[in-house]
């Protein structure tokens, strides 16, 4: 198994965000470690104080640096305005499609529909299908772009 290590020859910590956007409802938070375990839930509104809060229990304990794996479904407008704050925050923000989380949820939660289980199935995606993740890396697009802090808040 190759393992990536980081300047410091460490190996990084991950933390992935799923977010189950609310339209009537605050989003839905799970965050889950590079093994799947989950680390925390929370609720936040797409507010620049409330997106400060997410994000700094979903690093509690972490290294400096560590930055989060967000993962949404674009529904409607609502991703946007999250996606640009922690894009511009320096998170990798990645968009997958309905039909993928909808299939992954199935898979995990047969007979109930929540939205913990979907933020968790979001939370869950770059483990079971890191190739499904529209975003940042070699060949994907990330969502939003540099700008400041709280831009598009």
């Amino acid at each position: 198994m190759n393992v990536q290590v980081n300047e410091a020859g460490q190996v990084p910590v991950r933390r992935l965000a799923g977010i189950d956007l609310g339209i009537a409802s605050e989003h839905t938070v799970r965050v889950l470690d590079g093994a799947g375990q989950k680390v925390c839930a929370a609720r936040c509104v797409p507010a620049r104080e409330s997106l400060l809060a997410m994000e700094a229990r979903a690093l509690a304990g972490t290294p400096a640096g560590t930055r989060l794996e967000v993962i949404l479904e674009p529904t409607g407008a609502a991703w946007f305005p999250v996606a640009r704050f922690l894009s511009a925050r320096g998170h990798a923000v990645y968009r997958v499609s309905s039909a993928k989380a909808a299939d992954l949820r199935k898979f995990y939660r047969r007979h109930a529909k929540s939205n913990g289980i979907d933020a968790e199935t979001l939370a869950r995606l770059p483990l079971a299908d890191p190739d499904g993740l529209t975003g940042a890396g070699a060949g994907r697009r990330r969502c939003g772009g540099p700008g400041p802090a709280g831009a598009g808040l």
